[in-house]
């Protein structure tokens, strides 16, 4: 196969210009089926990794987290995304049963600025909701 041909290519570029430009190993996780658990592999000197970037496989590069309480959690957007950007709002207004969670579109807006600025904004709707129930964990009685 044509290296360009990889659907990983974009992700094998960024652990190449990690190594590069002398920053942190970049960290890649892998999974055969989407209900399969991410395996975690580092980049090694060269950038590349153990999961040997298969095409079969479903590859990203893995989340960034910051630890709240003692409770690991995705690390919210720091970096306003490309305008009409698809990205997730945890809206801790959401109403008891609602997924607590919105598909919001970055368009640079003052909203948007302040959405980000306060860190609701996730590029994945499952950090989103990782958010949403770990605060509601912390407001829930413990018995």
């Amino acid at each position: 196969m044509d290296y360009r041909q990889n659907p990983h290519l974009k992700i094998i570029q960024q652990c190449a210009a990690a190594v590069a430009a002398g920053l942190e190993p970049v960290v890649v996780q892998s999974r055969r089926d989407s209900a399969d658990p991410w395996e975690t592999h580092c980049t090694g000197a060269d950038g590349m990794t153990t999961c040997g970037f298969k095409p079969e496989f479903e590859t990203r590069i893995k989340p960034r987290t910051v630890t709240v309480a003692g409770v690991e959690l995705p690390e919210p957007l720091r970096v306003a995304p490309k305008y009409n950007e698809v990205v997730w709002l945890f809206n801790p207004y959401y109403q008891a049963g609602d997924e607590g969670c919105a598909r919001w579109l970055w368009t640079s807006s003052k909203v948007d600025k302040r959405y980000l600025e306060s860190g609701l904004l996730h590029s994945t709707r499952e950090a989103a909701e990782k958010w949403r129930e770990f605060l509601l964990s912390m407001t829930r009685s413990k018995e």
